[in-house]
Order: structure tokens, then sequence, then C-alpha cells
């Protein structure tokens, strides 16, 4: 026992002198009679739980920290599992924001309790562990803290500009329009995409919604007109966005939950929800992601019902709620795919020294920022399909003076050398 302990620490330090004591009373036992079996049977488990918490602090990396997220959620319907569910998903969703750590959990509650949280932590940390410190209950709402273990990763694949994309979003598209009818649900798109305008705003660190709830786009058009120009370029230069994400709900039918036609009539069916999601890049027009979302929830009310697509009704219905953590899933995975890309402005004005872009205070832009110019040229591939081509100009600029979306940027340089010209490119360095 000894010789094993010496292996393991040096009695002289700090971690031998913990470990001895746990160990050196765990010796101390010695052999036990019939009337101290049981008492002393006991404390060794207790003894065994202070060596393995010592051996646990002692693996411990040395630049682990602990975040506290605080999450809260109503109760609706006596449901506490569910309000404990999303207190717990929301505390998560606040660490993400607060510390610039992207977190995927997928929680096991068993009587009360978080018994496992798997945790999967992008950009420079890694967890390690997860605790629920407290859960309070407060009228209807269940309030929950969290303390999530993460540790310093040097190996970090990408830089944060602290700096935010525009992403346009237009009203929802519907596929079939007919399946609306089944709870006169006619308000559904733009309804739709101001809620994953909301959920993009709320957990997103990369991107910020530009909403045009009330404004459809033709998604027949395949993005591209008669003269090979790009939808997207010529909408987002239109608007000051630097992404234009398009929603179709693909499928939103009533599924009855029995065999006799008397079903569709009576609330309790089960309806489908699927939507395809697409972004594209305002500059080059390209798709640079793509994803179908699905599920299938309770539908409480009678096909005959008139819901309002705003209305808290239909969100704090089964329904609502099971489409709202999609769009929040939804929001999350657009964030992570526009994690490691850069952030691009474009020139909308210019003289002399001076030149006017369409990245502002929202963007994240500070006075005194420096700007890094792009030269940008169009040319024609073989299909007579516009590309765009990107080269470095060589200087850069520095922010002047901020509105909302535009900045006013001064050349770090003589402009006479520079063959600058609108829709040239900015970044920050």
């Amino acid at each position: 026992m000894d010789s094993a302990n010496q292996q393991i620490a040096s009695p002289k330090s700090p971690t031998g002198r913990l470990m001895g004591i746990a160990l050196g009373r765990v010796k101390r036992l010695g052999r036990p009679n019939q009337s101290q079996e049981q008492e002393q049977g006991q404390n060794r488990s207790h003894y065994l739980c202070l060596l393995l918490l010592v051996l646990i602090t002692l693996l411990m990396p040395a630049h682990a920290a602990w975040l506290d997220a605080h999450g809260s959620a109503e109760i609706i319907n006596e449901d506490i599992d569910r309000a404990r569910n999303e207190a717990i998903s929301q505390a998560i969703n606040y660490a993400t924001l607060q510390t610039g750590v992207s977190i995927q959990s997928q929680q096991q509650i068993s009587n009360g309790q978080l018994i496992s949280d798997n945790l999967a932590i992008t950009r420079d940390w890694s967890a390690s562990n997860i605790k629920l410190i407290s859960e309070t209950i407060s009228g209807n709402t269940l309030n929950v803290h969290l303390q999530i273990a993460v540790t310093d990763n040097s190996t970090a694949q990408c830089v944060n500009q602290n700096i935010k994309a525009a992403i346009f979003i237009p009203a929802t598209a519907i596929k079939d329009r007919r399946q609306l009818n089944q709870g006169r649900l006619a308000g559904l798109g733009p309804a739709l995409s101001r809620r994953l305008a909301r959920q993009l705003d709320t957990l997103s660190r990369t991107a910020f919604s530009h909403l045009h709830a009330q404004d459809y786009l033709d998604t027949e058009i395949n993005l591209t007109d008669r003269r090979s120009y790009r939808l997207p370029t010529w909408l987002l230069n239109n608007t000051d966005s630097q992404y234009l994400l398009l929603p179709v709900i693909e499928d939103i039918s009533l599924q009855p939950s029995a065999s006799s036609w008397l079903s569709w009539f009576s609330a309790g069916n089960q309806r489908i929800f699927r939507l395809h999601l697409s972004l594209y890049h305002g500059i080059s027009g390209e798709m640079l992601w793509q994803e179908h979302y699905q599920l299938t929830a309770d539908w409480p009310f009678s096909p005959t019902q008139h819901i309002a697509p705003d209305s808290d009704r239909f969100w704090l219905s089964d329904y609502g709620r099971s489409i709202d953590k999609l769009l929040g899933n939804a929001a999350k995975d657009i964030d992570t795919a526009l994690l490691c890309r850069p952030v691009l402005g474009q020139i909308i004005a210019m003289a002399e020294q001076h030149i006017v872009v369409n990245l502002g205070r929202k963007n994240g832009l500070k006075t005194g920022d420096t700007l890094t110019l792009i030269q940008k040229q169009s040319v024609r591939d073989r299909l007579s399909q516009i590309r765009t081509q990107a080269h470095a100009a060589g200087t850069s600029v520095t922010v002047e003076q901020l509105s909302e979306t535009s900045a006013s940027a001064t050349l770090n340089g003589p402009a006479s050398r520079l063959a600058l010209q609108l829709n040239d490119i900015v970044t920050k360095e």
C-alpha cells in the first residue's frame, strides 16, 4: 500500500498530504469486530468517496473555470419536468451568449434531479462537468442555477472578430397554402419569420436579423434573373445586409389520431411541421448552408377553430412550443455555420479620402476600428454566370463616424493610387 502511495504522489507534496489523509484514515479502520462491522462499513464507504473526490480534484485541469448560468421557464399545465428542461436549456443558451462558448446539451433528468448532461463546447473551450446548484419555484415560474466547468483550449480554430452580420429574413413561404385552412393560419408566414428573427437575435453571437416579415420572395426563380444577376446580391445591396435567409414551410398538414373521419373535426390530433432553411451570401450570391427541420406534435385545437399565429394561445401550445424550440436549434445551427466566416461589408459611398460602408454600430463596429480594403471584380464564366473575384487593395481605413447600419472611414494612405469602386469589400482586421 505504501509503495503504491509513493507512485501516485510524494508524501511531501500537497497532493500527497491530501491522499495520505484519506488513505491513512482508511488504514486506521483496522480489522473490525462484529459489533463495529456495520458502522465501519459505512465509514469505509465515506472514506473511499473522500479518496475518489481527491483523485477527481487532482485530475481536474489546471485552467478549468466554472461558469454560472441561470434560467427560468413558465410551468404550464403543472408540467414541472418540461419547465425544468426549458429552464436548463435557457441557462445554457445564456452561458453561450455571455462567454462566447458554443454549448450543446442533452440532459437526463430523473425524479427531478439532473443526473447527467452531455456537453459539447466549441471554439476555444471544452467541457468537463455540469452541476444543478439550485431549483426554485416562484408562482408559475421555475428557476434553475447551473454551474458549467469549462477548460481553456489553446488550439482555437476561429478568431472572434466581435462583429456581427445582418441577415435579411423575408416572410416565410408556404409550399401548400391549403394546409393553413386547418386552424385558419393565414398569417403563419410572417409570424414564423418574426419568431425566427427573435431566436436569432437572442441566441446568435455572429449575426442579427434584418427582418422584413411582410415581404415575400418568389422562391421559384432559382434566385437568378434572366440577366444572370443573382437575386441575393441585388437584394442585399439594397438592404445593407450581409446574408439572405430563406425559410420555407414544406409541410404543416394535420394527422388525425384515429381512423374515423370524425377525428378531423375534433381536437387532440397530431400535426406535422417541416421547415427548409437556406442561407445565401450577399456578395457572391452563393448558397452557404441549408438544412431541413421536422417535428410532429400534438395539435390541441379543432381544425375549424381560428388560431392567430401571433397569439400566445398558439405559441404556448405543445405545437407552438415545439416549433419555437426547433427555431432555437436552427438559430444555433446558423450561428455555427457563420462562426469562422469573416463579416464582409461594402463601400456604398466615397469621396476623395473618405468612404462610407454598410457596417455600423449594430454590427459591432467602434470608432477607431481599422478595416481592410478588398477590391472586387465581377467576371462571367463559360456559362455566362457572374463570378466574383477579390484581391487585397494593400491599404486600410479607420472608422471615424458611426450610425446604426453604416460607418464613415478615412483612407490610411493616398487614394490616387487606388482604383476603389462602389461595392468594393471591407472587413475588420
